[in-house]
């Protein structure tokens, strides 16, 4: 597929799926804006797709928070006129064990960015 002149919006694309559907986007011609908690990670997704002749914006952001939600949302915008695609890759592991042993902050951490972010 040819996504020349498209704006993705890739969450999570600092690592694993996220990233590598980000990667695919830029190979193929979107220019994707690149979201995730942790910058440097973003910028090594940015310059992977620079170095294949692609263009990318790194926003930093909790997907959990619906306020950063609306902000990335508005500077990908902002940025490039429009949002053609959005790619909800984020995540984050359930835990190890038992359910009974994770506490509550991460379990409601992990319904907030596995499954409300979305």
């Amino acid at each position: 597929m040819n996504f020349q002149g498209k704006v993705a919006l890739v969450t999570g694309a600092g690592s694993g799926i996220g990233r590598a559907t980000a990667l695919q986007f830029g190979a193929r011609g979107a220019r994707v804006v690149l979201v995730g908690r942790r910058l440097e990670p973003l910028r090594d997704t940015q310059r992977q797709i620079a170095a294949n002749g692609g263009e990318s914006l790194v926003i930093t952001a909790d997907i959990a928070s619906a306020s950063q939600v609306r902000n990335m949302i508005n500077q990908a915008v902002d940025h490039y006129g429009s949002l053609d695609f959005a790619c909800n890759a984020a995540g984050i592991p359930a835990g190890s064990g038992s359910l009974a042993d994770v506490s509550e902050d991460d379990f409601d951490m992990n319904v907030a960015i596995n499954f409300k972010s979305a």
